[in-house]
């Protein structure tokens, strides 16, 4: 059954784009806050070196853009929903092992498999849901509203960290803790969190009527029954691929993914740096 599609561009009237708003919400805080925390995480609870750390943060981000071709592909083969669910479940029991590891070791190995898988069945997903769920003449407000509710996310993180250190600030060797956990820790419960909650509304919110099996490469324009093509759409895409424009495109895009994971590397890496000797001797 297809999901209801506005035809006039309301939230009160469109409960299923509100739903996938605050999806985008809580996976943008979940992934954000665990990003910027985990170099901190395995330095401080696993005793991993900074540039250990660093490195496994690069893999991190390298196996999710790894993973999403296959999520891709499921995703137009099972619809979004039961994609957003299997997201989510990876999601919380990736975070969850991170959380409760004993050993680097099962940390890295959550982070890198479980995590990795379930964080790629997230930003493609979700912009599927808004493209399907909204008429076309609405689209672009729609993705307006998407990555606003995104940017918000991401602003609420640094608050999110502050108040973790509040709560459980850190402490030298031997002194009294007030708190039992280690900040990071505190700030990985709250993803963990933000994930259990998208799981709810996926199943809550996202149920019934309004289930989707419009395929992901709708966002390129062509349609659910991608799967399906006929010899001329065949003929169609062989031609399109053999164009060189569309091999500088590529490469494009592959420089500016580069750039996007080079800042996000820095994103993560950079507190790490201020909370380092470096930091102190500016001051």
């Amino acid at each position: 059954m297809k999901p209801e599609v506005a035809t006039t561009f309301s939230l009160r009237q469109n409960s299923r784009l509100a739903v996938i708003l605050a999806l985008k919400f809580l996976q943008a805080f979940g992934y954000y806050g665990f990003s910027i925390t985990l170099p901190l995480l395995l330095s401080a609870n696993y005793a991993m070196s900074d540039d250990d750390a660093g490195l496994y943060y690069g893999i991190f981000g390298m196996l999710i853009s790894i993973f999403s071709a296959g999520s891709g592909a499921l995703t137009d083969r099972i619809g979004v929903r039961p994609a957003l669910l299997i997201g989510a479940v990876l999601i919380v029991l990736g975070r969850l092992g991170v959380w409760r590891a004993t050993s680097a070791t099962m940390a890295v190995w959550a982070l890198t498999t479980v995590l990795a898988c379930g964080e790629s069945f997230g930003v493609p997903v979700l912009s599927a849901a808004v493209g399907e769920t909204v008429a076309k003449e609405h689209t672009s407000y729609a993705y307006g509203l998407f990555y606003t509710a995104m940017n918000v996310a991401v602003l609420c993180v640094g608050p999110a960290m502050d108040l973790c250190r509040w709560a459980c600030p850190e402490v030298a060797e031997g002194d009294l803790r007030i708190c039992s956990t280690s900040p990071y820790q505190l700030m990985v419960v709250l993803t963990i969190i933000a994930g259990a909650l998208s799981l709810l509304l996926v199943v809550l919110g996202l149920r019934g009527g309004q289930q989707t099996q419009v395929s992901v490469t709708a966002l390129s324009g062509l349609g659910s029954k991608a799967m399906l093509m006929s010899p001329a759409q065949a003929k169609t895409k062989t031609s399109s691929v053999a164009k060189p424009t569309i091999w500088k495109f590529f490469t494009l895009a592959m420089c500016l993914v580069g750039v996007r994971m080079l800042f996000r590397h820095l994103d993560a890496t950079f507190p790490k740096v201020c909370s380092g000797l470096v930091w102190s001797s500016l001051l």
